[in-house]
């Protein structure tokens, strides 16, 4: 994709549909990620995103430290974002759906 909206677009929606597009795997959306994150160096969504494909790939320990460097962004995450990784946290149990619930609130 040529613009970067449109780029987070298109990696929300193949990390939501993991699995059921043929030829893809998460380290070819972790690949989509970090082209985005040369371009808009913190982009909090594909963030959360890259969070979701390095658990599913295996990669749990890398996955909680971009948790909980997101956790630690300075201004924090907004509600959205909060709820997303919650989601990721949930569906690959990392355990940090207590500590985003006192974030949320």
């Amino acid at each position: 994709p040529e613009s970067l909206p449109t780029a987070v677009t298109v990696i929300r929606a193949r990390a939501e549909a993991m699995g059921t597009i043929q030829g893809d795997s998460p380290q070819r959306v972790l690949d989509m990620i970090e082209k985005v994150q040369t371009a808009a160096p913190g982009e909090p969504q594909t963030l959360v995103a890259r969070v979701d494909m390095l658990a599913r790939s295996g990669k749990r320990d890398a996955a909680l430290q971009e948790a909980e460097a997101l956790l630690a962004r300075e201004g924090g995450l907004d509600q959205q974002l909060l709820v997303r990784l919650a989601d990721v946290s949930g569906r690959n149990n990392l355990g940090l759906e207590p500590r985003l619930e006192q974030q949320y609130t």
